[in-house]
């Protein structure tokens, strides 16, 4: 099935995207549909949690990976499928990461100011 062939709804509503992604027949399309409208948007959600472009992008990369290979949940919506595994992986990154308190980070050699810490 080609693209061009599937209606402009289709493109815009989530349950036949979702229903595009459960065919055989047409699931690369779907995927293809499905890439195109939620890119940009869980991008910039990821974005928003305060994730670095370096890590948005290798998380977003992760969740439609994953999406691609679930089952896809036939009682979700595409923003559940798409948002929730965002928001967790994102919120369990940024704990990951060191942070900083008071203007001392725990890798304070890249900070100005901080090249005589620890002296007396």
């Amino acid at each position: 099935m080609n693209l061009t062939a599937i209606p402009m709804s289709v493109e815009t509503d989530d349950t036949a995207l979702l229903s595009l992604c459960q065919n055989r027949a047409t699931r690369n399309e779907g995927f293809k549909l499905v890439l195109n409208k939620y890119n940009q948007p869980v991008y910039y959600f990821l974005r928003k949690i305060g994730l670095t472009h370096e890590a948005a992008d290798e998380l977003l990369q992760d969740i439609f990976v994953r999406f691609w290979k679930s089952a896809y949940m036939e009682h979700a919506t595409l923003k559940i499928i798409l948002y929730r595994p965002a928001a967790a992986d994102g919120l369990a990154y940024l704990q990951k990461q060191p942070r900083c308190f008071a203007g001392i980070c725990p890798d304070s050699t890249n900070h100005p100011g901080f090249e005589n810490a620890g002296r007396i």
